[in-house]
């Protein structure tokens, strides 16, 4: 293999890495929005989601839940990762373009 192939390999496997650690991310924010709403209740205002305004059980943030802000870092990372990997792809694609080429030609 050549080091054009090892890094899309390095390469794809970041961007692997990167886009479970974004779901995960994500998944668990979602996993957090009765919390977030939650949090924006007031005495006497209507529920965005219900419309009630009475709170009577307010659901809470866990400890451990994620921001929007960890959400977007993470896509961030997401998609650098996905750019670099189509980047090295690329590289490996047009090195093959030329091989073929020099075999045609010898």
């Amino acid at each position: 293999r050549t080091l054009r192939m090892k890094q899309a390999e390095c390469d794809q496997a970041s961007y692997i890495r990167a886009l479970h650690n974004y779901e995960e991310i994500y998944q668990a924010f979602l996993a957090e929005q009765a919390g977030i709403l939650a949090s924006r209740l007031e005495p006497g205002m209507p529920c965005p989601v219900c419309g009630s305004c009475e709170h009577p059980s307010v659901c809470s943030l866990s400890k451990e839940a994620v921001t929007q802000q960890d959400v977007e870092k993470a896509k961030k990372r997401r998609e650098q990762a996905e750019a670099k990997r189509e980047q090295s792809g690329m590289a490996v694609r047009e090195q093959a373009t030329r091989c073929r080429r020099s075999k045609k030609h010898s």
